[in-house]
């Protein structure tokens, strides 16, 4: 006999014979990359006196959390500047004037969620 769970009639176990002739089928989880490769942006290496940019995504947790990371990161790593921005709508993409502020201002941005 088989285990089975408590309250459900328990099942012979198959036959050697039965075991042996089954075929499974396996299937791979992992997809393949459709489009063109992306480069990633360039490494800023070290932070220290450098401007860093925060998106928050109007997430209830969001904002506490970030903060919390900014903090950490200016007595670390000694971050220079710290510019929050937050986006309208948690469900839309980030708007083109943050973006182009970020990118021009900051040498990285911290973008991040929070339930």
């Amino acid at each position: 006999m088989s285990a089975s769970f408590p309250g459900t009639p328990a099942r012979p176990a198959p036959s050697p014979a039965a075991s042996a002739s089954r075929r499974v089928t396996l299937v791979s989880p992992v997809s393949h990359a459709v489009g063109e490769a992306i480069t990633s942006a360039p490494r800023t290496g070290n932070l220290r006196g450098k401007a860093l940019g925060i998106l928050e995504n109007r997430k209830q947790g969001a904002a506490p959390i970030l903060e919390a990371v900014a903090a950490q990161l200016r007595e670390e790593f000694g971050v220079g500047e710290i510019i929050f921005r937050r986006k309208r709508s948690m469900s839309s993409w980030a708007e083109e004037e943050i973006l182009a502020e970020l990118a021009g201002k900051c040498a990285a941005v911290l973008v991040g969620i929070g339930d």
